[in-house]
C-alpha cells in the first residue's frame, strides 16, 4: 500500500543490487569475526497502526476508482506523526506474549526501533521476558515514506515508556531518516544494521521493526503485522529460514 506495483518492483530490483553489495560486503569492513559470524534473527513486524487503517482504507477507494473506470483519489498525507498501534494492534502484540516466551531458544538481545509502533510491540510482546537486554537501533527505524514515520524525542519516549527497560540516551533529538530518504541512504542504513548485527556478541536476536526493513533486509519479504519472520544472518545477508515460513501472524494484520 505504499508504493504501486511497478514502483516496489522497482524498488526490488534496486534492493537486490545495494543488498548484494552493501550488506553482503561484511567482509570489506575488516572485521574477521563479522565475516565469519552466523547469527539467528528474530525479524518482528510491529502491529497494525492508525497509518496502516489509513492505507488500507485509501488503498480500498482507489481500487473502487479503478472499478469504476474513474481516477484514482489524491494521496494526501494525514499527518499521523509517529502513528500509534490500534486497539487491534496492541491485541496482535500481546498475542505474542505466549509465543515469545515460548520460542527455544530464547532470545539474547532484543532489538528495536526507536519509532512508538515497535517499541510498543516490543515492549508487548516480550514482557514475560524482563531479564532479556534490550536495545533501540536507529538504524532499524522505517524508511521515511511519511510523517507517520518521524519519531519522537528521548524526551517523549522516555515518558511514554517509563518502566519499561529501554534505553534512550544514546538518541539524537532528531534521530530519525531525513526526507525524502533515497535509496542510496535506505539500503546504506540497512546496510550498517546488518554490520552491526554481525558484530554483535549475541548469537540468537530479535529485531522489532517494519515492513520496509524486513522487506529490504530478505531482499522481498512482505511480512504482516506482527508477523515473525525467522532468518540466518552471514555476511551474505539475510536468509528467510524455511520453518518461519509457516508462522502465522495475528489476525488481521494489513501493511
Amino acid at each position: 500500500l505504499r508504493r504501486t506495483a511497478r514502483q516496489t518492483e522497482a524498488a526490488c530490483h534496486r534492493a537486490r543490487g545495494h543488498a548484494a553489495s552493501m550488506i553482503g560486503g561484511a567482509p570489506a569492513v575488516g572485521a574477521r569475526a563479522a565475516a565469519n559470524a552466523v547469527k539467528t534473527v528474530t525479524l518482528v513486524r510491529h502491529g497494525q497502526t492508525e497509518m496502516n487503517c489509513f492505507l488500507h482504507d485509501f488503498q480500498a477507494r482507489c481500487s473502487e476508482a479503478e472499478a469504476r473506470g474513474g481516477a484514482p483519489p489524491d494521496f494526501v498525507d494525514p499527518k499521523m506523526r509517529d502513528t500509534q498501534l490500534t486497539s487491534q494492534g496492541r491485541a496482535q502484540a500481546a498475542a505474542l506474549r505466549a509465543r515469545m516466551a515460548e520460542r527455544r531458544p530464547r532470545p539474547e538481545l532484543v532489538v528495536s526501533s526507536p519509532l512508538r509502533r515497535a517499541l510498543l510491540t516490543a515492549s508487548l510482546a516480550y514482557e514475560a521476558l524482563p531479564e532479556v537486554p534490550r536495545l533501540v537501533a536507529p538504524l532499524a527505524a522505517e524508511r521515511h515514506w511519511h510523517t507517520s514515520d518521524v519519531g519522537s524525542s528521548p524526551a517523549q519516549l522516555r515518558s511514554l515508556f517509563e518502566g519499561h527497560p529501554w534505553d534512550f540516551d544514546g538518541l539524537k533529538d532528531d534521530w530519525w531518516p531525513p526526507v525524502p530518504e533515497t535509496d542510496e541512504q535506505f539500503y546504506g542504513r540497512l546496510m550498517k544494521l546488518g554490520h552491526w548485527l554481525l558484530e554483535r556478541p549475541e548469537e540468537n536476536i530479535t529485531l522489532v521493526c517494519h515492513w520496509g526493513v524486513i522487506h529490504g533486509l530478505t531482499l522481498g519479504y512482505d511480512a504482516e503485522n506482527c508477523e515473525v519472520v525467522t532468518t540466518r544472518l552471514t555476511a551474505k545477508g539475510f536468509e528467510v529460514l524455511p520453518e518461519a515460513m509457516p508462522e502465522e501472524s495475528p489476525v488481521g494484520g494489513s501493511r
